[in-house]
C-alpha cells in the first residue's frame, strides 16, 4: 500500500501547489490594477488565462492520480490472479499521460508570460510573482509525472 500513500502525499503537493498559485495570481492581479487600472487589463487577463491552465493541470493530476488509486485498489482487490496476469492487465488498462502534454503547454505559455513581464514596465515585484507562480506549479506537475512514471514501471 505504499504506492496508496504516496498518491495521497502527491494530491496534497499538487493542492498545496495550486492553492499557492492561486494565491499569487490573485496578489498580482491586485497590484496590477493598483498600479494601471484598466490598461493593465490586457496583462491581468494573461494572468487568468495561466491560472485557468494551472487549474486545468490540477485537474488533470487529479484525475490521473484518481485513476492510479483506484487501479491499485484493484490490483489488491485482485490478489487471487497471478501476479503476471495483474500485470498484464494493468498495463493494458493504462491510460496515456495527458499530463506530459498539457505540461508542456504550461511550460511554453509560461515561459511566454515570464518573457512578456521581464519585458514590459511592470517591475521587479511583478517579475517575481510571475516567476513564484511559474516555479509553483511546474513543482506541482513534477510530483504528478514522478507518480505517473513509477506507476508505468
Amino acid at each position: 500500500m505504499s504506492q496508496t500513500s504516496d498518491i495521497a502525499k502527491a494530491l496534497k503537493q499538487m493542492s498545496d501547489a495550486y492553492v499557492e498559485a492561486i494565491t499569487t495570481v490573485s496578489r498580482a492581479v491586485a497590484d496590477a490594477v493598483k498600479r494601471g487600472g484598466e490598461k493593465e487589463a490586457p496583462r491581468v487577463e494573461y494572468w487568468l488565462r495561466l491560472a485557468r491552465m494551472g487549474k486545468d493541470g490540477f485537474v488533470t493530476a487529479v484525475e490521473q492520480g484518481f485513476e492510479m488509486w483506484e487501479r491499485e485498489m484493484r490490483r489488491t482487490l485482485s490478489k487471487v490472479a497471478s501476479e503476471v496476469e495483474t500485470e498484464k492487465a494493468a498495463r493494458e488498462t493504462r491510460p496515456p499521460s495527458a499530463l506530459d502534454s498539457f505540461i508542456e503547454n504550461w511550460n511554453e505559455a509560461s515561459k511566454t508570460f515570464l518573457d512578456t513581464v521581464g519585458s514590459s514596465d511592470l517591475g521587479k515585484e511583478a517579475r517575481k510573482q510571475a516567476e513564484q507562480f511559474a516555479s509553483t506549479m511546474r513543482d506541482g506537475f513534477k510530483a504528478w509525472q514522478k507518480m505517473w512514471s513509477q506507476s508505468k514501471e
